[in-house]
């Protein structure tokens, strides 16, 4: 079935069955019950030593003392009353304390979690898909085997696959040679080259050339999904900040617990106070002493830190990864789209014309040099430019017999138009100013012209 229609791509109703049976293509996170998680707070250091101390308070009965003091105020006698009971009301206080300290960190990072869930699907990237004989933009997520994608400069493979062998007689003007970058899946520096027939991975760039792939394998069936597999199998690890105040509220705990036993041993000893009482006061202590707000404390601060970057549209992965971003000295980038808004545009006001040629010309040829059906990120800047709309119906004079991608090596894109009013056959191309100048037939004064530009 897929290879009878492979050429117009899947209709909806194909889509709809193939998703049933394969799913999204989209690795599921293999999250923890919640339960698993209050229970795992409930486990710490600092809630257990809690827990004992507020059993310990409502178990023990607080003693008198066989041999009361009198106390003398204002030369008055006074008499000491002594009550034997049970200590309920630290009880309640200390299971109250647990809790909170358990639920607003759970509920804290639960709440941040779900914020950035939802920016995900915000941020969710798209493909150009045929799909009912059309393209059409649709969500990675919604891609199914069989379907058919058009790559262009810059692409991402969205899934594992093969280049469609139909695209060299394909109407829609894909070379169906490409080179990929394949570093971030097999360490490969140097680009592969693809054509017709050969396998390309998900999670490769497209760095060269255009053409059309069919869809095999999505989701956790694929290469890239297959290694999310592996690293969600090792489980998600503490980051910097956390581990650091875990070594730290081990110390404060340890450097408590010895204080305690000193303490326990001279008012037993010395003061011959019962060992039950003892062992409640010390627990007592050792409470007070242990910092039981600082896991609300760290969650609250980096709910806060994600909920600032989720202002600003930055995908959190995780809140430890804050912490880590936080420790950063030196951030080296290597594309300038990774710290800018990552989408070009087109300066209108910055175009220049010169020769016999004015604005209006420059913006038409740079419109015929353009790709529009689907693009890459300079076309899609140009074609959703004023001037292209502006240019809607003086571009249906021209017709487009060829085109040719842009290439990183020639760094120019070019295409043969022809004009159906005189029947005129010419060649315009755009692209890098050095390679376009370079061209024969630009003068010397273009030439000069656009390098002051630059």
């Amino acid at each position: 079935m897929q290879s009878e229609h492979s050429a117009l791509g899947l209709n909806t109703e194909q889509a709809l069955l193939l998703r049933e049976q394969f799913g999204f293509n989209e690795v599921v996170l293999q999250e923890r019950w919640w339960g698993w998680k209050v229970i795992a707070r409930y486990l710490g250091v600092v809630p257990v030593l809690m827990l004992v101390a507020a059993l310990l308070s409502i178990s023990i009965e607080t003693k008198c003392e066989e041999n009361p003091v009198v106390l003398l105020e204002e030369e008055e006698e006074g008499n000491c009353t002594c009550t034997e009971d049970r200590d309920i009301i630290s009880f309640i206080l200390l299971i109250l304390e647990l809790n909170l300290v358990v639920w607003v960190d759970f509920l804290g990072e639960r709440n941040s979690n779900a914020a950035m869930a939802e920016l995900k699907k915000v941020s969710e990237t798209t493909s150009n898909v045929m799909r009912d004989g059309q393209w059409t933009k649709l969500p990675k997520r919604e891609l199914v085997p069989g379907d058919i994608v058009a790559l262009v400069l810059g692409s991402t493979i969205p899934a594992d696959g093969k280049i469609a062998c139909h695209v060299e007689h394909s109407a829609h003007g894909h070379s169906g040679r490409i080179k990929l970058d394949c570093a971030a899946i097999t360490g490969e520096s140097m680009p592969e080259s693809k054509e017709p027939g050969d396998s390309v991975l998900a999670g490769t760039t497209v760095v060269a050339g255009e053409a059309e792939m069919e869809i095999e394998r999505t989701g956790g069936n694929s290469s890239i999904g297959e290694a999310q597999q592996l690293v969600q199998g090792v489980g998600e690890k503490r980051g910097a900040l956390r581990e650091m105040l875990h070594a730290l509220a081990l110390a404060i705990t340890l450097l408590a617990a010895v204080t305690c036993v000193i303490i326990f041993t001279v008012i037993v000893v010395r003061d011959r106070t019962p060992i039950p009482q003892a062992v409640k006061l010390i627990f007592v202590l050792l409470v007070a002493s242990l910092p039981v707000a600082m896991p609300i404390v760290v969650t609250t601060g980096l709910a806060v830190g994600a909920q600032e970057l989720l202002e600003d549209e930055a995908v959190v992965q995780r809140l430890s990864a804050i912490e880590e971003l936080a420790g950063v000295d030196i951030l080296c980038s290597d594309k300038t789209g990774t710290l800018t808004l990552g989408k070009m545009s087109v300066a209108e006001a910055e175009s220049v014309a010169f020769g016999r040629y004015n604005s209006w010309d420059l913006h038409l040829m740079t419109l015929l040099a353009t790709r529009r059906e689907v693009t890459d990120a300079i076309d899609a800047a140009i074609t959703e430019s004023s001037f292209a709309q502006d240019l809607t119906t003086a571009i249906e004079r021209y017709e487009e017999l060829d085109f040719e991608a842009f290439n990183p090596e020639t760094k120019r894109a070019s295409a043969r138009i022809r004009d159906i009013q005189t029947g005129n056959v010419f060649r315009v191309s755009k692209g890098a100013p050095e390679a376009i100048s370079s061209l024969p037939g630009i003068g010397q004064e273009a030439y000069e012209i656009s390098d002051d530009l630059v």
